[in-house]
């Protein structure tokens, strides 16, 4: 802690601040698109950061996670069509204030109520993060195992509305884990005689490919131009400081659902949103009044939407469990430049985690300020074409998985599992425990190896139970594969 303010001039040096802003930049424009996300903002520079300095790179990503949550709430605000999913709760109270004519109201506490969640959860990642770290250096080898397999089993039971096709997706992943070289004896697995996949399938093309690939496929199906008028009333953006106060105590209790949700695995912000909702309407004077554009919603939705960026990439950087697909991309390119997640970050790289951690105050009052400029151009940027917009994102993917190590394969990769995932999306399969049990099987395949190692294949479960996190961690693991089933169970008895 005694070196944070050191860790904040790395990121406040001109060309850290440059690639700052434009990260925000891109991500408030890729956010602001019906179809994309803010996982595809990040995936798709992944490959440009490839040269850059490593605390560069992950500030450039950073910052464009921090806009393009944000930037969902444009399209929210102006069509009634959420440019991201988490920005779905936004369109509630967003609309109907346009329709009003107050769509710059609306978006001017849409942008503050984003900066003030996004800063609020910074100081929670701050405070979380030594904390975690500090517990995760007492994990034995059974614990990295049973860790990875409740990250796993959360986001099956979580992230998919079929508990069965979660779980066939959580499957799919951890084959997809098994292709390489079998990390005990150097045996290659299911490569084919194909040396490039000797080290495994290339995580960030594989990543793309699933998680961006497939989402500009499906977008190519839909309509090509999007109808709004030109002469769309934006008014007056910045919300008065009366009014901002009276807003405290939403943000805060939206922000702390935002930073809760956000750490359990495949939650996502898209179910923290509308619970900050839910609580803004319960606990406001004008209850009734909500969905005819109340803008106290907005400022829940809002702040509970970029408060969720800390929570889950607690998890992430601390324990290496993503808590969401986007935060499985960061994962990726923190692999890419040569450090784990985990729990060595903070001891072997802490200045490159605590400057990428330092980062997110910066980008949150960038994004405020970028966002207002915004505003008043955001009925244009909300209607380029899909078309055009799905061109232009395939050339960059293209070009950047080339750019990985200059090997066409990376770009086969990616376009073989953008199909899969394509296929996947279409037959309602859930993309996204797929992703993380492919990220997670490594390293429960490593644990799993390293504890038969130190115990002997017969006394496994000895081993375990004579650890006190490992039996915690064991009886976690059974609770949250079990409980979906009785879930279903008692469904079907009631019936």
């Amino acid at each position: 802690m005694e070196n944070l303010f050191a860790y904040l001039l790395n990121v406040l040096t001109p060309v850290n601040l440059a690639f700052c802003s434009l990260g925000v930049v891109i991500g408030i424009i890729v956010g602001a698109m019906p179809g994309l996300t803010a996982t595809m903002a990040v995936a798709v520079l992944i490959p440009v950061t490839y040269k850059l300095d490593a605390i560069t790179a992950l500030v450039l990503l950073g910052s464009a996670y921090c806009g393009a949550l944000y930037g969902g709430s444009i399209s929210a605000i102006l069509l009634n069509t959420p440019g991201t999913p988490a920005a779905a709760a936004t369109c509630i109270e967003g609309y109907p204030m346009a329709q009003k004519g107050e769509a710059g109201r609306a978006l001017g506490m849409a942008t503050f109520a984003s900066g003030i969640g996004g800063i609020i959860s910074f100081f929670a990642l701050l405070l979380m993060a030594p904390l975690l770290s500090a517990l995760a250096l007492k994990f034995a080898p059974s614990d990295y195992f049973l860790l990875a397999l409740l990250g796993i089993g959360l986001i099956v039971s979580l992230s998919s509305k079929n508990f069965v096709k979660g779980l066939i997706a959580g499957v799919l992943g951890l084959l997809l884990a098994t292709v390489g070289m079998e990390p005990m004896t150097g045996f290659p697995r299911f490569t084919f005689g194909n040396t490039s996949l000797y080290a495994g399938l290339p995580l960030v093309p594989t990543l793309v490919g699933l998680l961006s690939t497939s989402q500009l496929f499906l977008l190519t199906e839909q309509a090509t131009q999007r109808i709004m008028k030109t002469d769309t009333l934006i008014g007056r953006i910045v919300p008065s400081l009366k009014e901002l106060k009276r807003l405290i105590p939403i943000f805060i209790r939206s922000s702390i659902i935002g930073i809760a949700v956000g750490v359990m695995p495949g939650a996502g912000s898209n179910v923290a949103t509308f619970i900050a909702y839910n609580d803004a309407k319960s606990i406001s004077k004008d209850g009734a009044k909500f969905g005819t554009g109340v803008v106290d919603g907005i400022a829940a939705t809002e702040s509970c939407n970029n408060a969720v960026s800390g929570g889950s990439l607690a998890p992430m950087l601390t324990l290496g469990i993503p808590g969401s697909n986007t935060t499985a991309v960061l994962m990726g390119a923190l692999m890419l430049h040569g450090m784990a997640p985990g729990p060595e970050l903070f001891t072997k790289h802490a200045e490159t985690a605590y400057s990428f951690i330092m980062s997110l105050l910066p980008a949150n009052i960038i994004m405020v300020l970028f966002g207002l400029l915004a505003c008043k151009c955001a009925v244009h940027i909300v209607r380029i074409p899909n078309n055009i917009l799905a061109a232009v994102i395939m050339a960059l993917s293209v070009v950047g998985a080339f750019a990985l190590n200059n090997n066409f394969f990376n770009v086969y990769i990616m376009l073989i599992f953008g199909v899969i995932g394509y296929i996947l999306k279409k037959l309602e399969i859930d993309v996204v425990p797929l992703v993380l049990a492919f990220i997670l099987g490594s390293t429960a395949e490593a644990g799993l190896k390293r504890t038969i190692a130190l115990a002997g294949p017969n006394n496994i479960l000895l081993y375990i139970f004579s650890k006190p996190l490992s039996l915690i961690l064991a009886v976690l693991v059974l609770i949250t594969v079990l409980s979906p089933l009785v879930k279903m169970w008692k469904a079907r008895t009631a019936k």
